[in-house]
């Protein structure tokens, strides 16, 4: 098949398994309570929800162990769940995979914000000294933030193969001399958020596994140089950065706003390739704060805009909005030490 026709086959393919539902899918289990005819799930994951169900049929199953298969707006919007399925506790039922999840893989969280100070825990800072190359170890680590001192932010996309569909999106936060270092004390030049498919050991990652809830989500943060020197150090891939083109007021806004849902108990969330991913959700978070706004429906609940969530898209895209620059230099093997400052 020629190449050509082979693109038009995947994008009407992702086209199509992107227009039969609206929001993030979640399959949880828990407990329903009915307080003044509002129905709330207390769920496993320690998160309560607001539940759309009719009231009726939650009261069948009120008190009751259950589990629900439920749809939330956007990954942002999360905690009011509309009801898509309801069913008495199995737990044969779950998202798939066994075992303990992969080791660069940790979710964050904020443990303080006051007085313009913001400590995050569970920071991916690096590996361990003589790590296994091949099943490294790594440093989380608490890192203190100054809002006010960030810098720039910056879109980025690193390109795998088949790299004219395939992509992961990240963003950058960059701070001024004294806006983030850990809890030793070391200077960091910023951090990074990384939206990836939270995959158990058993698991391996691919667009088409995305598309067939395979996959929880998570939202994970590390340091600017742990995330290049994962990239083109130890992995051969190269990173392709934009600049976001906001202000520093809406700079500060969108920071807090990734920390804030960094920090969100995202288990039985599930990834999508298209609907919940790496790079709809930094678009769903500059949409915020952005003017120009990305529209994501191009007829509402029914077609999906797929260039504001494929990743090979969505930069020209966003150039065109206005909302990132045009991309500057590529980090590579090549060049990657200049990035972090020379050492590693």
């Amino acid at each position: 098949m020629k190449k050509s026709n082979l693109k038009i086959l995947v994008l009407f393919f992702v086209l199509i398994a992107a227009t039969s539902w609206a929001g993030v899918l979640y399959r949880i289990d828990g407990i329903m309570t009915i307080n003044e005819n509002k129905v709330f799930f207390q769920a496993s994951n320690a998160t309560t929800y607001l539940l759309d169900i009719k009231l009726d049929t939650a009261k069948k199953y009120e008190g009751k162990t259950v589990q629900i298969d439920a749809v939330g707006e956007d990954a942002t919007k999360v905690y009011c769940l509309k009801v898509k399925k309801i069913r008495l506790f199995d737990k044969r039922i779950s998202p798939r995979g066994e075992g303990d999840f992969k080791a660069y893989q940790k979710p964050a969280r904020v443990i303080y914000n006051d007085k313009g100070i913001v400590k995050v825990a569970g920071v991916r800072c690096g590996r361990q000294p003589g790590s296994n190359k091949d099943n490294p170890k790594f440093n989380w680590r608490t890192v203190t933030i100054k809002p006010e001192l960030i810098k720039e932010v910056f879109f980025i996309k690193k390109p795998f193969p088949p790299e004219w569909i395939a992509a992961h999106c990240l963003m950058f936060f960059q701070f001024e001399k004294g806006g983030c270092y850990d809890h030793h004390g070391n200077p960091l030049a910023g951090i990074v958020l990384t939206i990836e498919a939270y995959q158990r050991e058993s698991q391996s990652y691919s667009l088409v596994k995305g598309l067939q809830n395979e996959f929880e989500i998570i939202w994970i943060l590390t340091s600017w140089k742990d995330y290049v020197l994962e990239s083109c150090k130890y992995g051969d891939y190269k990173l392709v950065p934009y600049k976001v083109l906001f202000d520093h007021e809406q700079k500060q806004n969108l920071l807090m706003e990734a920390l804030k849902q960094s920090s969100v108990n995202r288990r039985g969330e599930y990834y999508h390739t298209t609907r919940n991913n790496c790079t709809n959700n930094l678009v769903i978070l500059m949409n915020k704060f952005s003017e120009k706004k990305v529209r994501f429906w191009i007829l509402p609940s029914m077609i999906y805009n797929v260039r504001a969530t494929m990743p090979t898209m969505v930069p020209s895209y966003l150039i065109g909005k206005g909302m990132i620059s045009k991309a500057l230099r590529t980090i590579d093997k090549t060049n990657y030490l200049q990035y972090i400052g020379g050492k590693e």
